[in-house]
């Protein structure tokens, strides 16, 4: 995937998500909380609002969530990769002892295993490891592109949820309220892909260059 043409699409959603929701013409406390310091909203654990009893509503929030935990799912699939390039790279020696390490101590997630007393090779073994590492952090990478198109559709229908709320009479407040929390998690997405991304591109850069350095 070519990286001008993904962060011109990130620049896109950003543009577009600049003031969607903004009801009173002020900072939403999940904006001014985001530039403080805290958390970002795609950042924190939220809970999905209750259904509305409007489809697009419903339907919005619903997308909105699944988004959310996809983009939660890449940044921990890539920060557990990365948590293991650390400890590979931290070993005093090098992959094929911190493998023999990790055999030893019968924590090695390796399709082979000691279970069956068979002798491993480390080396094997680890350019096992690190070849499933690289394959599922290059699958990962490759959802960048559907994600970033369904934070854009979601974006250009957030502007059309609130005339939905006012059809809902006195339940308007509550779906509202559904909206403006969904879209503000929404339009912290963009960021988010650009730096797991960016994550992305170093994890598997650096397993790459681990393979290429056992055995030689």
């Amino acid at each position: 995937m070519k990286n001008i043409i993904s962060l011109a699409r990130i620049a896109i959603v950003i543009a577009l998500g600049i003031g969607l929701i903004s009801c009173a013409g002020t900072k939403s406390d999940v904006e001014t909380q985001s530039e403080n310091g805290s958390p970002s909203p795609a950042e924190k654990t939220l809970d999905k609002p209750d259904a509305t009893g409007n489809t697009k509503i419903d339907n919005f929030v619903e997308d909105g969530f699944k988004l959310l935990a996809e983009v939660q799912e890449m940044k921990k699939n890539f920060a557990e990769a990365n948590e293991t390039l650390n400890s590979i790279n931290a070993h005093p020696i090098g992959p094929v002892d911190w493998m023999k390490d990790e055999l030893a101590s019968g924590v090695s997630n390796s399709k082979n295993s000691l279970s069956s007393g068979e002798v491993v090779d480390p080396t094997a073994a680890v350019k096992e490891k690190l070849s499933d590492l690289l394959n599922v952090s290059k699958e990962t990478m490759s959802s960048l592109e559907s994600l970033l198109s369904h934070t854009e559709a979601l974006l250009k229908a957030l502007p059309e949820m609130p005339a939905e709320a006012k059809t809902l009479g006195m339940k308007a407040p509550k779906a509202l309220k559904a909206i403006k929390s969904t879209g503000n998690a929404i339009k912290a997405v963009p960021e988010e892909l650009k730096a797991a991304g960016a994550e992305g591109e170093l994890v598997i850069a650096g397993i790459e260059e681990l393979l290429s350095s056992i055995g030689n």
